[in-house]
């Protein structure tokens, strides 16, 4: 994801979805890094939807945006990049979802 392209759109207070497709660390199982991908995938798969018990639809919210997953692949310093990339939406006042 090239979030510095997308970052003017963001504003201070809205909500973005993150995927972070990282699982590097994990003791014994693998598999928490396609969790974004599969998430996206049942989001979409037309048996649900992204509306709240109050009746807001955050597919149409604007206050409400996926921002896709973080490119972390072959990143030399995986952590590090992670912590600046979402450093950098919460210095927009962006609410994050990962």
């Amino acid at each position: 994801m090239n979030m510095i392209s997308r970052l003017e759109n963001l504003q201070s207070g809205m909500v973005a979805v993150v995927g972070i497709p990282f699982d590097a660390y994990s003791s014994f199982i693998q598999g928490p890094a396609l969790a974004p991908a599969k998430i996206r995938k049942a989001w979409n798969s037309g048996s649900m939807n992204l509306c709240a018990e109050s009746g807001i639809d955050l597919e149409t919210h604007p206050n409400f945006v996926d921002l896709g997953d973080l490119d972390i692949a072959g990143a030399p310093a995986i952590i590090e990049k992670i912590e600046k990339s979402i450093d950098e939406l919460l210095s927009h006042g962006v609410r994050i979802i990962s």
